[in-house]
């Protein structure tokens, strides 16, 4: 039996994803401003872009489905 408010969770899978977004949102500005003189690498830059932000909003919806419904069953 689990005690409200004692849980011992592996969360370090998660933190390597947001320090993963994170840094490529850290990056944005040197990669564009690079980017700038060449329409090649504008696209790239901003495909790039799109599916970090993309993939930003999947993990998010998949938090919201996935583990918010578990913590508040867990954490009355």
């Amino acid at each position: 039996m689990t005690i409200p408010g004692e849980f011992n969770t592996d969360v370090s899978d998660m933190f390597a994803v947001h320090q993963g977004i994170l840094k490529a949102l850290d990056a944005a500005s040197e990669l564009v401003n690079k980017a700038l003189a060449d329409p090649e690498r504008v696209a790239a830059v901003t495909s790039f872009y799109d599916n970090v932000l993309e993939f930003l909003h999947v993990h998010h919806q998949g938090e919201d489905e996935l583990i918010y419904p578990r913590l508040e069953e867990l954490c009355t």
